[in-house]
This record gives structure tokens, sequence and C-alpha cells, in this order.
């Protein structure tokens, strides 16, 4: 989820200089052969050709300056985009200018003392001029006019220049999202496994310390994990590993994994928490300089990142493998002493220090980050770079504890800025380097405290280097700033945009629903149709529902359900009842929406009695939902018709304000009670099979496995909406509630993955192939797995970071000459 960002660039403009073209040999070889052949040919013919040819190659002088450049390693995308302004700018001004013809100097410019009219006279009987002109209907298409004159004769020659249209950036979520809260309703991330990126993101995380915590068996992070906070490994066996969605060759953003980025403080406290890789990286390899690069693109894994203090105190805890080894980037790193037994070097305690950013219960806070562990055991295998931020975090390293920590072990480089403090004996397989201070008093003995505490392997030794300089494995990844949103439910559900920035595609079709008081339901009608069922999960409304139905594919899958559904509907609403429904949703046969789109929109009635088993079965078999025509269903919370604003939209030039709303109502629920089961109709059929599911870009060509589309079912939950997902719970949609709560009382159902298949797991409890943004992630004390499959970039979810531009990484492209 991390995307580039236009620059803010000040673009050199060239609205009325005088355009000079960069000659090339050949136009001064031309100028020896004009002085040569003028004399024995004087007819008019011979003139023109002389204007022909200074024309052409002026013109073809100045677009090879200016054109067919991409960003590369020679040029970056602000040249690019400073080389499409200039030509637009050109163009906009109506300048034309006269072509200087002479040799360059060593700035690249044309020599003034030596244009070739100086040495051969008759070459100032030539003149050449050019101008750029903007081609008429087209915003990315231009002409460059450059017209030749030799002793009254004239010739023109044009150039015709294109570029694409810079598409409007979109960002597609990651697996789990938690925004801002304290891991979820229940504080912690309890028994789930990520396939995917994972992220805490918050718009203010710059000043909120919002802390984090993982306890209770076995939670699993397979990719990139960000979070914005602090990140507590506080309980049972937490594990991040690899990213089974990293396809060597596949260029789809995603990394090899197990990284881990923590924007404030990381503990690793109680019981064996570690993070691994299956991706070889060592310092002693063969060829030692293939790892030693620095971590980022494709390079960019195996490593932590802890914008201020990481602590290992866990008994056994470990970071890295042989072979496997993980990169420790922070400011303060300690292995073996809880937080409140350091005194830093300033005097301060450590666990104040860490604290000092908590504005919400701060004790909580503290007892969470410092509690559980002995520090006996602990393993880092891999380098440890720790660099100074401020006099608190100042690159220093505790190792050891008076009374505990013992047998703990860095395999790999210890570098730190700031002091080393040896507590206890402590074992290095490895070096420290120390970046010197200066002066006398900058000796070894000052800068590591209890040096007779370490027992070095291999011939390790304590050396002063500014190792800030080196490079390659010792250069920081990139801080990732969270990605804000700007563009949240309600106005995915009422605002439909502005200046080609369409924010919602169901916004008259949601309102139609409501009564003109924004609050009430409209009474079921043909237009808004509402769905309740008998105890036999069929239509009280046989009109606008078709009921007891066998739908059948091309496949020859069949499947009988008692509601099929062709339009939009409020599914229940005021206390109205729901039982044994089996709804399929068909996209395919939809009918034209109050949008014009065939979307399919369900509000989820506040208040809905469910009984029994809910299935909703998505058919979306003939529209791609990358294609020309997605189609897509919509699950939205009951929440009227507020106000919404479009703030980043009328704020240029930089967009940085979310957008607002207001007086939406403030506490829609929907409890969906018992055996919920939310799925596209492939999907459906592939798992009645027994097959597995493969939701990366491998891949298998395998009839046994089913490669997923991208999501094209979408749940919008507002502020303070609730929905709680029951028992035997299965969704395959992307829920977006960044202010909502999401509550799992489920294990999921067992479904087989892949790639984990591949690796020997045969089933996984699967609660949410997609992925889940939501405030409040409440989960239960069983397993709760979300395997990532991307939402279609066509849904409005992929703007919810905003409209972005692309970075431009190509100039205007010769498209083709012509002469007159």
């Amino acid at each position: 989820m991390r995307r580039k960002h236009k620059s803010n660039r000040q673009g050199a403009v060239l609205m009325t200089v005088t355009i000079v073209a960069v000659m090339m040999v050949v136009i001064v070889g031309a100028a020896i052969s004009l002085v040569a052949h003028t004399n024995s040919r004087t007819n008019e013919e011979y003139r023109k050709k002389q204007a022909y040819f200074a024309a052409s190659s002026c013109l073809e002088a100045f677009v090879v300056k200016e054109t067919n450049m991409i960003a590369d390693g020679t040029y970056t995308n602000d040249f690019i985009q400073q080389k499409l302004d200039e030509l637009r700018d050109i163009a906009k001004s109506g300048t034309t200018a006269t072509v200087k013809i002479g040799e360059l100097n060593g700035a690249g410019e044309v020599d003034e003392g030596n244009l070739i009219g100086a040495k051969h006279a008759r070459w100032n009987d030539i003149t050449v001029t050019l101008r750029v002109v903007k081609i008429e209907g087209s915003n990315y298409s231009l002409k460059a006019i450059a017209v030749g004159k030799y002793l009254g004769k004239e010739a023109k020659v044009v150039a015709y220049m294109s570029t694409k249209e810079l598409a409007m950036g979109k960002t597609v979520p990651g697996a789990l999202e938690i925004i801002g809260t304290n891991g979820g309703g229940n504080s912690s991330y309890n028994n789930i496994s990520v396939y995917g990126n994972t992220s805490a993101p918050l718009l203010e995380s710059h000043n909120v310390n919002t802390i984090y915590s993982v306890t209770k068996n076995n939670s699993k992070f397979y990719g990139d994990t960000s979070i914005y906070g602090t990140l507590a490994f506080s309980g049972g066996s937490p594990k991040m590993t690899s990213n089974p969605y990293y396809v060597p060759g596949k260029d789809n953003g995603q990394t090899k994994g197990c990284t881990l980025y923590v924007s404030r403080s990381f503990t690793m406290n109680q019981n064996t928490g570690s993070l691994t890789s299956k991706y070889v990286k060592e310092r002693n390899a063969v060829d030692p300089t293939k790892y030693d690069v620095a971590p980022k693109g494709e390079n960019a894994f195996n490593y932590i990142q802890v914008d201020e203090a990481m602590c290992m105190m866990g008994d056994q805890c470990f970071v890295g493998e042989t072979s496997h080894e993980i990169d420790i980037y922070t400011h303060l790193f300690s292995m073996g002493s809880h937080p409140s037994a350091i005194t830093l070097t300033n005097g301060d305690n450590l666990l104040d220090a860490m604290a000092a950013s908590v504005t919400n219960k701060v004790d909580d806070y503290k007892a969470t980050v410092n509690g559980g562990g002995n520090g006996n055991g602990i393993k880092v295998y891999g380098n440890i770079y720790v660099r100074k931020l401020n006099d608190v975090f100042d690159g220093s390293a505790y190792l050891g504890a008076a009374s505990e920590g013992n047998n703990c072990k860095i395999i790999g480089d210890l570098y730190v800025e700031g002091d080393v403090h040896v507590l206890k004996g402590f074992t290095i397989d490895g070096n420290i380097y120390i970046k010197p201070k200066g002066g006398a008093a900058d000796t070894i003995a000052n800068r590591v405290f209890g040096y007779s505490n370490l027992t070095f392997e291999n011939s390790g030794k304590v050396e002063f280097v500014d190792w800030t300089l080196l490079g390659g494995r010792a250069t920081v990844p990139n801080n990732f700033a969270p990605l804000p949103y700007y563009y949240y439910p309600e106005h995915m559900m009422c605002l439909p945009g502005e200046s080609g920035m369409t924010v919602s595609t169901i916004c008259n079709t949601y309102k139609n629903f409501y009564e003109s008081d924004g609050v009430t339901l409209k009474p079921a009608s043909d237009t808004t149709p509402h769905l309740t069922t008998d105890d036999n999960g069929k239509p009280t409304d046989t009109v606008n529902f078709e009921s007891d139905v066998d739908v059948s594919d091309s496949n020859g899958n069949t499947k009988h359900f008692t509601v099929v559904a062709k339009k939009s509907f409020v599914l229940g609403g005021n206390g109205q009842k729901i039982n044994n429904a089996s709804i399929l949703v068909d996209l395919d046969n939809a009918e034209a929406n109050a949008d014009g789109r065939h979307d399919i929109v369900i509000i989820l009635g506040n208040n809905t009695t469910v009984m029994n088993n809910l299935e909703i079965i998505v058919k979306n078999q003939n529209h791609d939902s990358e294609g020309d025509d997605p189609r897509f269903c919509y699950l939205v919370s009951d929440s009227g018709v507020g106000i919404v604003n479009n703030e980043y939209a009328t704020q240029a030039p930089l967009r940085t304000k979310e957008s607002t709303y207001s007086n939406f109502i403030a506490k829609p629920y929907f409890n969906s009670n018992n055996r919920f089961n939310l799925q596209e109709w492939d999907t459906y059929f592939e798992v009645q099979k027994g097959h597995g599911l493969n939701p990366t870009d491998k891949e298998y060509n395998d009839p046994d496995i089913y490669d997923l589309p991208h999501g094209c079912i979408i749940m919008l939950l507002t502020e303070g909406a609730t929905f709680v997902a029951p028992q035997e719970t299965y969704m395959q949609c992307t829920i977006y509630g960044p202010r909502a709560t999401f509550q799992w009382t489920n294990n999921g159902k067992s479904l087989k993955i892949y790639p984990a298949a591949e690796d020997g797991v045969d089933s996984i409890m699967t609660n949410i192939i997609g992925s889940c943004i939501i405030q409040n992630f409440v989960t239960s004390d069983n397993n709760n797995t979300i395997v990532y499959n991307p939402v279609s970039s066509k849904s409005m979810v992929a703007v919810a970071h905003g409209f972005a531009e692309s970075l431009a990484d190509r100039t205007f492209t010769l498209d083709r000459y012509d002469s007159y």
C-alpha cells in the first residue's frame, strides 16, 4: 500500500525565451557542402532544397533534444515532467524563435562567436524559424513547425508529437488495515493470520502513539507490516514471515516481505515471538557483495525498521535464522532488559521516554510494553543499525541485563551512533562498529561500557567507523508515511464528485431509497424494493424478486436459490425478518440503476432479524471487474442521507485535506446472526468441488486451482456502524469502514489457499478473502484469517486515498514528420 506521490514541482518555464536548438555535426557538414556548391548551382530547385535541408535538420535536432526520453537511471521523473512542461509552455506562449546555427560551447549551448554565418558568409542568407503549437482537440498532442528560407525560397517541415495522459492514481488497500484504535476493540490482534500486507494507519500518526498488542496463541502475518504507533508482541507466539503474493518477474507492487515498519517502539515481551523469512540474506556469502545492498526496491525485504526503540525481552524470541538474516534499523536497541530497568545517557528512564508521546491510558501502555519475559536465550540473525534520532533515542544499544538476560546473542554486526552498554555476559558473532564523535576523549573505553562482559566469536572486534556513509545494507529503508484516507464510505454513498474525480457511482441509487428527511427508508415499491422472507427463505415480494429458482451457467454448475435479485434493494430493516435465505445477486442480468449503471446496492437494514442461515452469492461471470463494463455489488449500512463535502477536490495545488461529512444516522447496526456466507459465483463452485483458491499472481496452470478475479463485492460501513459476523461466516469481499466496527464471533470456513497449500498447509480456517479496513477489529478467541485478494481498481474503494496523479515517466514521443 505504498504509492508514489506526484512531486511538488516548481517547473522550469520557457514562456517567452528564445529557443536554442542543439545542432548536430551533420548540420556543420551541410554548411560546408552548401558553400561548396552554391557557386555552381543557383537555380530555384536548389535553393528550395537547401531551405528544406536547413529546416529539417534544425527540427530534427530540436526533436532529439526534447522528446523520446523515459524515466530510468539517466532521467528522473522530475526531469521528464520538466520536459513535458517546457514544450507545453512553449506552445502556450505562441513564441516563434529564430534558430541559431553553430558550434556548441562547453555548456552545451550555441557559441555566439562560432555561428556558421561568421565563417561562411553565404550561411547568412539562410534563416530557420521554429514554433510549437497545440494540435486542435487534443491535450496530449503537439506539433513543432520549422520554416527554412534561402535566397527567397521557403520550405516547411512539421514534427508531430504526443504523450500519454497521466492516469489518476489509485491505491488498493492492504489485507488488513486497523485505523487508529488500540489494535481492535478488545485491545489486541487475537489469534489472527493475515496473508498479505497488514497496516495500522492513522492520519494523525505523527503526533499520536497508539499501541497495538499482539496476544494469544499463533497470530501470523505474511507480507509487509506497517504499524503507525507502538507494536507489542505481548503474548503467544506471533510470527511475521515472507509474502506469498511476491512472484519473481511480476510487477504487482508486492515485495518479498518479512518487513516490519513501526513508527514508534516495538517490544517483544514474552514467550517466543519471531520474525522469519524463506528468502536468503547473509553476510558471509561466497559473494558478500550480493547481499550488501540497500534495502530498496527489489532488495526491500528481511528487515525491521523502528523509529524509536526496539526492546527484546521475551524468552527465546528471535529475529531471522541462519542464512536468512533480518536486519534491524532503529534509534535505540535493547536485548535482555525491560525498558523500566534502563537509564538512558541523558538520565531519563527508557520506559518513561517511550510513553512520553502517549496521551491516553499511559499506565496501560507502560504495563503492556514492559511486561513479561526474563530476557533469556534471545537471538538476532542479521545486522543491527542504531542511528541517533535525538538526545533520548540517541543511537545507543543496551545488551543483557543486571539480573536477567542470559544466553543472548547477536549473529551479525552491531552498528551504533551512540554508546554500547553491556549489562551482562553477551555474545556477538560479528563486529561492533561505532561512529566516532571526535576528540581525545572519544575512546572505545568511553563508548563501550561493560566491555569485559562481551564475548566475540570468530575474531570479532570493536572499531571506530563512520558507518553512516557506507551505503549498502547500512542504508535506512524507506520511512513509510501512512496514506491517509480522504474519502469515507459516506462520500462513496452520497458524493458524485467533480472535475473528473468520480467518488460515488451509486449516490442516486442509494439516495433514492430515503425520504426527503434523509433518515426514513421509503416504503417498499417497484423502485425501492425491500427483501423480507418467510421461514423457508422465499421472498414476500414476488414481483421484484424471483422465488425458488434453479440457476445454471455454461460450465454446467447449478444451484438452487430461494431469492434472485436483479436490482438494488433493502435487506430487511425495521425489525423485519430474513430466515434461511439463499440469495443470488445477478449482476450479469442486472437492471440499469438510477446512476445509469448495472451495480446492485444492498442496504443492510438496521436491526434486521436474521434467523438461521443467510447466503448471498454474486454472479458476475460476464463482466470483468477490471474490464470496460465492470459491475459491483455494494452492501452498505443503513445510514441515511447526510451532508457530504469535498474539501480534497477544492484544495489546490496540494491535496492534503480529508473530505468531511455530517448528519448521517449515528449507529447503524446489522447482525447476520448465524452462518453468513458471501461469495462470488465461480468461487462458490470451486470451493464446493474442493479445489484450491489462488489469490496471487502466481501461475499454476492446474484445473484444480482457481485463480481468483479481483474483487467486485464491497461492504461500506459508515462512522459508528457495527457489523457482526456470526459463527462459520465466510466473506469474499472488501470491507471499508475506517470509522466502524467489525466483530467476529466465529472461526471461518476451511479452505485450501495457495500458495499456503503448496507449503504443506492443507486448509486454512478463512474468514475473509479480500481485505478489511476497519476502526475496531474485534476478533473472537478462535482463529481468524484474512486472505488478501485485490479489489478492482475500477471500484470506488480504489479512490479512498484520493486522486493524486501518477508520476510522468515519458516525454513527448515523435509520431511522424511531414514536409510542405
